[in-house]
C-alpha cells in the first residue's frame, strides 16, 4: 500500500517589475553601422567611449580585440576610421576620456595606453603607463575618470585587484598613483562629485567611498546585488539612487534608494526579456533614463523618472542572429554625445550610430487592500493587460507600474488566496502617473473529494497517485482501498490534475477550474500502458555514468555556443510538462550531460496478449556530438523479459536537435506476459569526452502501427551465421574495403575496425551485439547472437 499523503506549497512572491519580451525595435532608429570586417584590422569589439573636439566634432574610441580605433563622426550616417593603435590581442579593452587624452586599459599585459586626441582627425600620439617602479601593474579591467581630473583603475594585476587612485592634473601623459583600495576586487566604478561607487563583482557587493580627499579614500556604505556578480553601477544625478547589473544569464538592472547608507533600500529590479535568459552588461543613466547595453538583445533603455518604477520604453537589437543567454551581442553604449545620439559597439557585428527617441512612460501605481481586515496585501500580481507589463505589490501593499504607449486599458488584479478582479477603463498618460487602488476578497476553501475508478468495470481503483496543481499551490496524494481521497482546505481555482497507476493509461487535464465541493473529483483510468511521466509511475534507473543519470522533470535547456540546443527547453509535444531527461541541471552543456559510463531507465513490468501485435510509441530527444572527433556513443531501446533480451532501436551519433516520434513493434520472441523496457544511453570512455543527452517522453503501448514505424533500412549485406556458435561471423554482399564497428547490448564500442579485407569478425565473449557495417554504398545494423 502506498503512502497516503498530502502536499501543499505557496509560491514566495516578490514585489518588483518584470518586462515580457520586446522583440522589435522601438523609440530607437538606425542612422548607421559599420562591420567588423570594415575596420582598417578586422576583430571583435569590446567597449566604447565618445569624445568631442573644441570644434564640436564628435567621436566614437572602440576598443577591439586587435587594439583601439577612432571613428570621425563628422557625419553620423558614414563615420570614418581616422586612427588605429594596436595592441597585445584582448577580449578586453576599455576606454573613458579625460580633456584632450583617451585613457585605455586591457587584460592583456599591455599597461595603461594613452591617447593625445587633440590632433584628430589628422593624428594623434600615443603613450603607455604602468605604474610606480616599486609597485607596477601591467594589465587592468577598467577604469572612470571624474571631472575633478582623476582616473580610477579597476581590476588591475595588483594586490587584490581594487581601485588605483591616478593624479591626472600634473601631467595627463605622465599619472601620479595617489592611493589604492584594496579591500575586494572591483570590476567597474564610477564617481559622482567626491563619491566614488564600485561594483565588486564576484564579492556579490557594491561599495560607496567618500574621495573628497582622493588620496585617503572613506569606506562610508556597502550593499549586496541581487545576483551574484557586481558587473557595473552607477549613479543618479542627485545621488540619491544608484543603478546595478549583474553580468549573469537572467540577470537585472537594479535600483536602489541611498539617501540614507546606513539603510540602502532596494526599491526596483528589472530584466529585458524575461525567461529567455538575458544577459545585461553595462548600463548608464541620463536624464533619468538608463541606458544599457544588454548582450544578445541589443541596447536597452529604460526610464527610471517615476523611483520604485523602471519601465522599459526602447530597444534596439544589433544582433539579432543571437538571442537567449551568453555574453554574445551588444559590449558597450555610449549614451552622453551632445548631438543625442547613442554609439554602441557589438562584439561580433561591430559599430552602431543610433537614434533615440526618449519616452517618457504612462505611469499606473496603487494600494490594494484585505476587504475584511483592512491589511495591506503583498504578493497581488498587478497586469495591464494589451501591453504585456505586470508587477507584484509589495508588503506595504504598494504596486507600481507602466508601459510605454498612452491609452485606456483594463487592469487586472489576481492572488492566490482572492478572487480575481479587473478594472476597467483606465486611462495612461505618458510622463503622468494614474493611481488605482483596490480591496481584494479572499477566496473560501473548499475539502475535495477524489475518487478513482476502472473505466471499463466502474469499480473502485486503490493506491492511485495524484497531483493537482497550478503555479501557486500544489496538493498530492494516494486514494485508499476505496479509492477515496479528500483534500481539506484547497483553495479554488484553475488546476493541472495528474494521475496514475501502472498497467493504466495515465490521466492528465490542464487548466481545470476546481471551484465548489459539491461531488466527487472522479479520476477513471483505462487498462493500458501510457505514461507522460507527470506522475512516479515506478520506472527505475541504473548507471555507472559519472553524471547525467536519467531524471524525471520539467526539462533545462543548455545551449552550446549560443546556437546549438543541447538538451531540450520543454517536453514533447504531450499533456503536462514533465520527461525522462539525462542530467537536468542546466547551465553549462557538460555540466550534467552522461560522462564516462551508461545510464539506463527500466520500466516496470508489462504484461501483453502475445495473440495481438504489439507496438511500443514514444517521443525521443538524443545529441551526440563534440569532442573533437567522430561521436560513437550510443541509444538502445531494448524488451528484456528476465531471459532474452531483443534490441528495438539503436542509434548512434545522430543529431535530429528536436524531439522526434518512434512507433516500434514490440516482438513475440521475449515473454510478452513480463518484460521490461530499458532504455540505455552511454558516454564510452574512447580516449575522447562527447556530449550525449537523452530523452524519452509520451510512453505508450498499444496495437496500432501508425505510419513511422522505425525499422533499419534494407541492405544487400548480409551476416551468417546468426546466431554464430563459435563467436565467427561471416559477411556477405559487401564491398572491400568496408568498416564496422561492434557494440554489446549496453551500447559499448567493443570493436572498431576500418578499411577491412577480412570478412570475418571475432566475437570473444558471449552475448548479444550490434554490429554496424559500412562499406560506403551501404550501412547495415545487425544484431549478432553468440
Amino acid at each position: 500500500m502506498s503512502l497516503k499523503k498530502i502536499a501543499f506549497s505557496l509560491i514566495t512572491f516578490f514585489s518588483l517589475n518584470t518586462l515580457e519580451s520586446q522583440t522589435l525595435p522601438f523609440n530607437v532608429q538606425q542612422v548607421a553601422h559599420v562591420p567588423n570586417s570594415s575596420f582598417i584590422d578586422p576583430s571583435e569589439l569590446n567597449d566604447i567611449w565618445g569624445w568631442v573636439d573644441s570644434l564640436g566634432n564628435e567621436y566614437a574610441i572602440i576598443g577591439t580585440n586587435k587594439g583601439t580605433s577612432i571613428f570621425d563622426l563628422s557625419v553620423p550616417s558614414n563615420p570614418q576610421e581616422v586612427f588605429f593603435e594596436p595592441g597585445m590581442n584582448s577580449t578586453w579593452r576599455d576606454v573613458k576620456t579625460h580633456g584632450d587624452y583617451a585613457y585605455v586599459t586591457t587584460e592583456a599585459m599591455n599597461g595603461l595606453l594613452i591617447i593625445d586626441l587633440s590632433n584628430l582627425p589628422d593624428s594623434a600620439n600615443t603613450y603607455f603607463y604602468n605604474g610606480p617602479l616599486n609597485a607596477q601593474w601591467q594589465k587592468a579591467h577598467n577604469l572612470y575618470i571624474d571631472d575633478r581630473g582623476y582616473a580610477y583603475i579597476f581590476g588591475a594585476n595588483r594586490g587584490s585587484g581594487g581601485a588605483i587612485i591616478l593624479d591626472l592634473n600634473q601631467d595627463p601623459t605622465q599619472p601620479v598613483e595617489v592611493a589604492d583600495i584594496n579591500n575586494w576586487y572591483v570590476h567597474d566604478g564610477m564617481v559622482k562629485g567626491d563619491t566614488l561607487f564600485l561594483a565588486n563583482g564576484n564579492n556579490s557587493l557594491f561599495s560607496i567611498w567618500d574621495v573628497s580627499n582622493p588620496s585617503s579614500p572613506n569606506l562610508i556604505g556597502q550593499n549586496p546585488t541581487v545576483g551574484y556578480y557586481s558587473h557595473n553601477i552607477w549613479s543618479s544625478d542627485d545621488g540619491n539612487y544608484i543603478y546595478t547589473t549583474e553580468e549573469d544569464n537572467g540577470g537585472h538592472l537594479s535600483e536602489f534608494n541611498i539617501s540614507d547608507l546606513n539603510n540602502i533600500d532596494l526599491t526596483d529590479k528589472i530584466q529585458a526579456e524575461p525567461g529567455n535568459n538575458i544577459m545585461p552588461h553595462n548600463a548608464f543613466y541620463i536624464n533619468d533614463y538608463i541606458v544599457s547595453s544588454y548582450y544578445s538583445t541589443g541596447i536597452q533603455i529604460f526610464d527610471v523618472k517615476s523611483k520604485g518604477n523602471i519601465v522599459n520604453v526602447g530597444h534596439f537589437d544589433t544582433s539579432p542572429s543571437f538571442s537567449g543567454p551568453g555574453s554574445n551581442g551588444c559590449w558597450g553604449v555610449y549614451p552622453y554625445l551632445p548631438s543625442g545620439l547613442i554609439i554602441a559597439s557589438d562584439i561580433e557585428n561591430g559599430f552602431f550610430v543610433l537614434n533615440p527617441d526618449y519616452k517618457r512612460a504612462a505611469y499606473l501605481e496603487g494600494i490594494i487592500t484585505d476587504a475584511s481586515s483592512n491589511t495591506f496585501l503583498s504578493g497581488v500580481t498587478v497586469e495591464i493587460l494589451n501591453s504585456n507589463n505586470n508587477t507584484l505589490s509589495n508588503v506595504g501593499g504598494s504596486y507600481k507600474l507602466g508601459t510605454i504607449d498612452s491609452g485606456t486599458y483594463s487592469v487586472v488584479f489576481s492572488h492566490p488566496l482572492y478572487r480575481s478582479d479587473t478594472v476597467n477603463q483606465v486611462i495612461l498618460q505618458n510622463d503622468s502617473t494614474t493611481t488605482v487602488n483596490l480591496v481584494m476578497y479572499s477566496l473560501t476553501p473548499l475539502n475535495l473529494n477524489i475518487e478513482s475508478k476502472s473505466s471499463v468495470l466502474n469499480s473502485s481503483l486503490s493506491e492511485v497517485d495524484f497531483i493537482i496543481m497550478n503555479d501557486d499551490f500544489t496538493y498530492s496524494g494516494t486514494t485508499d482501498q476505496n479509492g477515496l481521497f479528500t483534500i481539506n482546505n484547497l483553495i479554488p481555482g484553475s488546476y493541472n490534475v495528474y494521475a496514475g497507476l501502472w498497467s493504466y493509461n495515465d490521466f492528465c487535464i490542464e487548466s481545470f477550474d476546481i471551484i465548489s465541493d459539491n461531488s466527487p473529483f472522479l479520476i477513471s483510468l483505462e487498462e493500458g500502458y501510457r505514461d507522460r511521466f507527470n506522475i512516479d509511475m515506478g520506472w527505475t534507473v541504473n548507471s555507472s555514468a559519472a553524471s547525467g543519470l536519467w531524471e524525471r522533470d520539467v526539462p533545462e535547456v543548455t545551449v552550446f555556443n549560443n546556437s546549438d540546443t543541447c538538451s531540450p527547453a520543454f517536453d514533447s509535444e504531450d499533456c503536462g510538462n514533465m520527461a525522462f531527461i539525462t542530467g537536468n541541471l542546466g547551465s553549462s552543456p557538460t555540466a550534467d550531460d552522461v560522462d564516462l559510463g551508461y545510464v539506463q531507465l527500466v520500466s516496470p513490468t508489462i504484461s501483453l496478449d502475445s495473440n495481438q501485435i504489439n507496438y511500443l510509441h514514444c517521443n525521443l530527444w538524443w545529441r551526440n556530438f563534440l569532442g573533437g572527433t567522430t561521436p560513437d556513443d550510443t541509444l538502445f531501446i531494448d524488451v528484456n523479459d528476465g531471459v532474452n533480451k531483443e534490441n528495438l532501436f539503436f542509434i548512434l551519433s545522430d543529431n535530429p536537435k528536436n524531439w522526434y516520434k518512434l512507433s516500434l513493434e514490440i516482438p513475440n520472441t521475449i515473454n510478452l506476459s513480463s518484460f521490461k523496457i530499458e532504455i540505455t544511453t552511454a558516454d564510452w570512455d574512447s580516449g575522447v569526452d562527447h556530449l550525449v543527452e537523452a530523452g524519452i517522453d509520451n510512453f505508450y503501448i498499444d496495437n496500432d502501427p501508425s505510419s513511422n514505424i522505425v525499422q533499419f533500412q534494407p541492405s544487400l549485406i548480409n551476416v551468417f551465421p546468426n546466431p554464430t556458435y563459435n563467436g565467427i561471423v561471416n559477411i556477405h554482399g559487401v564491398k572491400v574495403p568496408f568498416d564496422y564497428s561492434l557494440y554489446n547490448i549496453s551500447g559499448k564500442l567493443v570493436q572498431n575496425r576500418s578499411n577491412c579485407f577480412n570478412k570475418e569478425v571475432q566475437i570473444s565473449e558471449k552475448g548479444l551485439y550490434i554490429l554496424k557495417i559500412n562499406d560506403g554504398s551501404n550501412t547495415l545494423f545487425k544484431r549478432i547472437i553468440f
